[in-house]
């Protein structure tokens, strides 16, 4: 039997850890959750997730300074991270590069519908 991916869900939001959580779930993802910068580096480092998919705006460290963390440790730095945020303007972009993301995903909550712009 094949192990299922790991994907880890760093959102200080609930929301937002449980509507990516339901598009995931029911492909058969084994996912973590961290609800800061903290616990999302701690948890990386723990599971050694297949994907991180990382939001930009978090209590303490953020998303892009997580970023950088799991790139500069061996143990994460080949893991792929999607950072995800609500400002995709030229400094996010450029952020995001800096730091090692893979993409950049651009949300916007139209209502109930969660909306990515990939890039």
């Amino acid at each position: 039997m094949n192990e299922a991916s790991k994907i880890l869900i760093a959102d200080d939001e609930d929301f937002g850890r449980a509507l990516i959580a339901e598009l995931l779930i029911a492909e058969g993802y084994q996912l973590f959750y961290a609800a800061d910068g903290a616990e999302a580096v701690a948890q990386a480092i723990a599971h050694l997730p297949d994907l991180v998919l990382l939001d930009v705006m978090m209590p303490g460290m953020d998303g892009f300074e997580v970023c950088r963390q799991l790139r500069s440790d061996p143990r994460t730095a080949a893991v792929p991270i999607v950072i995800i945020t609500a400002a995709y303007d030229r400094p996010s972009r450029l952020r995001s590069i800096e730091v090692g993301a893979d993409v950049l995903w651009a949300s916007r909550l139209i209502g109930s519908n969660y909306a990515p712009v990939c890039a």
